[in-house]
């Protein structure tokens, strides 16, 4: 049985919660310990990849990273780009424009740079 880490957004407080010590189910409620009790209702739970990027950082759903990306001809240097980190079923990629990557091929060379949540700007730079 694999342990699974979240960490939680909340939406009205406009904060990350990392610090989860109890997951009560019964009373869809969460207890944080910089905090106290919390309701599920205005949360937004994100799961823990288990895989890391540069500077040992876990890699969390709605994280965003910078990756490189190869180009075709060896000899050009490896392509920047932005993406953010999507989990469908269990397995976690990079979504950067319409394409979806897998995160276990860049999980070494991905650095987070940020969340959707708190830095949206983000991945509007990518567009501009």
């Amino acid at each position: 049985m694999r342990f699974r880490k979240f960490r939680a957004w909340d939406s009205v407080r406009k904060c990350m919660y990392t610090d989860i010590w109890v997951v009560d189910l019964n009373k869809k409620e969460i207890y944080v310990n910089s905090v106290g009790y919390i309701a599920f209702s205005n949360l937004q739970f994100e799961e823990n990849s288990e895989l890391r990027a540069e500077g040992f950082q876990h890699i969390y759903e709605n994280d965003i990273v910078k990756f490189y990306e190869d180009v075709a001809d060896m000899e050009d240097e490896p392509v920047e780009k932005v993406g953010r980190i999507f989990c469908d079923d269990g397995k976690f990629y990079i979504i950067q424009g319409l394409d979806f990557l897998s995160l276990d091929e860049y999980e070494c060379d991905c650095e987070t740079i940020g969340n959707a949540h708190e830095n949206p700007e983000l991945l509007e730079a990518q567009h501009d």
